[in-house]
């Protein structure tokens, strides 16, 4: 098929603009140049104005002219004869296949009905898919006169989460997270601080979250066996998906991985988690309702809310059991996602 790229641009009105900013605490990248644009079209979400950069199909499933900011969408030769994204050959196993070995996995609360079948699955990319390259994370750390246990970094990722939620951290503010990780390395209170100052630095470099998760193609594989929609939601720095396409988990469109139907990053749209109408953006991508949808996330802060405040289901993922205390689904890991779908 011949594909035509439209060009973006995210615009906040100045009564709700907040600075975009990401993981890194670096500045938003700036949209693609180069590209013709051939069809440029605009959709209003309450004070947020959006212009789409999309590759543009033909044929019954063709994306109509909607914006998709920050993300990239299939056309029909890209989906199948039901509209679904196409999944990695070769992979059909069974999704419930790991019932019995399930960690740290809760019930809904009281008050919300049992999870049944969905039209899209939202994930983070932080803590979800991919978490930071270890590599990167030793030898900064070697540099700085630290030597640190490779193996703790993992956790001290989801420790550091966990410090935000705590918190009630404001969007991209990581203060408490590097302190936690650092502590969590094992750095006394005297040398935190200088921890933290690392991590910090790392924080503002591009590339560093390029190490797919344990489990995360698995993950991906079977929820793309169950046919919904898959779209990424990040809050990143308009680079998110040129990183994990470098991992060969996923891409928009045909690839080595699985077929997302896009990916929404708020470096690039201009609003973040726990926004709600970063949610509405994916919605308008996998073309469902809230109702129909659920969002994966390892933050209470930013995805749960978020998600809530979007009337989207939330599931956090808790791959060391810290969050006993939640009010939402929890899981070990993506596998899990796919025996709830099912």
């Amino acid at each position: 098929m011949a594909w035509r790229w439209v060009e973006y641009e995210a615009q906040v009105a100045p009564a709700t603009a907040q600075p975009a900013t990401n993981t890194t605490g670096a500045a938003p990248r700036a949209s693609a140049a180069g590209r013709p644009s051939d069809r440029i079209a605009s959709t209003s979400l309450g004070s947020l104005r959006t212009v789409g950069r999309y590759p543009v199909g033909s044929g019954p499933h063709a994306v109509p002219g909607a914006s998709v900011p920050g993300a990239s969408v299939p056309g029909a030769d890209a989906l199948d004869g039901q509209g679904r994204s196409r999944s990695r050959s070769g992979y059909r196993a069974a999704v419930a296949r790991t019932t019995s070995e399930r960690a740290g996995g809760s019930p809904a609360s009281a008050d919300e009905p049992a999870l049944r079948s969905y039209d899209a699955v939202f994930l983070d990319a932080g803590g979800v898919l991919v978490s930071p390259h270890p590599g990167q994370i030793t030898e900064c750390f070697a540099a700085a006169g630290f030597v640190i246990d490779p193996a703790l970094l993992l956790e001290a990722h989801y420790r550091g989460v966990l410090a935000i939620d705590d918190a009630k951290a404001e969007p991209e503010v990581f203060d408490d997270y590097h302190v936690a990780y650092a502590g969590h390395l094992g750095l006394d209170q005297d040398r935190s601080a200088d921890g933290a100052a690392v991590l910090r630095g790392l924080w503002g470099s591009s590339g560093l979250w390029a190490e797919p998760l344990p489990g995360a193609a698995e993950g991906l594989d079977a929820i793309a066996a169950t046919g919904v929609a898959i779209v990424v939601v990040s809050n990143a720095d308009g680079t998110v998906a040129d990183l994990l396409t470098s991992t060969g988990l996923l891409q928009v469109g045909p690839g080595p991985g699985i077929e997302v139907r896009g990916i929404i990053d708020s470096g690039a749209v201009g609003v973040a988690k726990p926004d709600p109408r970063i949610f509405a953006l994916a919605l308008e991508v996998a073309g469902t309702t809230a109702d129909r949808a659920i969002h994966v996330g390892d933050a209470y802060q930013y995805d749960v809310r978020g998600a809530r405040a979007a009337g989207i289901r939330p599931v956090l993922v808790d791959p060391l059991g810290l969050r006993l205390d939640v009010d939402c689904d929890r899981v070990a890991s993506l596998v899990e996602v796919a025996e709830l779908l099912g």
